[in-house]
């Protein structure tokens, strides 16, 4: 179990004093605190808290399912805020296109960032067969997100500008910012 409070200075101080692990959401009003990744995957991630850790496939779905609603809402946040006006209509497409499925994209040489999910592509460790899948994209304006455990959701959350994290377990005194 874990709290939430307004990302606001008086919030994540109040959550720093109580909690091992702070999360604050660049792009929104709210911070969560926890001891571990699993309390705050069970504070953000709908429905986590009822997976027992046996049920290891429903809460990479349960992971991947949120990743894929931060990467909608991230990538519409960044094409709201750029000119496209110079962008090729394929990379367009890309950019402005559901996520429903993950983009078959070959290499990215768009100045813009693409948020992915890293799921479903070739290569990746959660495919049976590393032929499974779409061909993995490639590109400096790749921005990964990665479902694989509790810990990488944030960490590559943290990677991609969309979250802060604090950490008080690795400060030996006080907390310290992660990312």
């Amino acid at each position: 179990m874990g709290e939430w409070a307004r990302n606001d200075q008086q919030g994540i101080e109040h959550l720093k004093r109580n909690w091992r692990l702070v999360v604050s959401f660049v792009f929104g009003n709210d911070a969560v605190g926890g001891e571990d990744w699993t309390d705050i995957c069970n504070e953000v991630i709908p429905g986590y808290a009822a997976l027992t850790t046996e049920q290891y496939v429903e809460r990479l779905v349960a992971r991947v399912k949120y990743l894929t609603k931060v990467q909608v809402a991230y990538q519409a946040l960044l094409n709201a805020n750029v000119d496209m006006s110079g962008e090729t209509p394929e990379a367009k497409a890309i950019l402005t296109g559901d996520r429903l499925r993950q983009p078959d994209v070959g290499h990215w040489t768009s100045r813009f960032p693409l948020i992915l999910v890293d799921f479903g592509y070739q290569g990746t460790r959660y495919l049976k067969d590393s032929s499974d899948g779409l061909p993995r994209p490639y590109g400096d304006a790749i921005v990964w997100l990665d479902p694989g455990d509790e810990t990488s959701v944030f960490t590559s959350m943290a990677h991609a500008q969309i979250v802060d994290i604090w950490d008080n377990l690795t400060a030996p005194s006080g907390s310290s910012r992660v990312n």
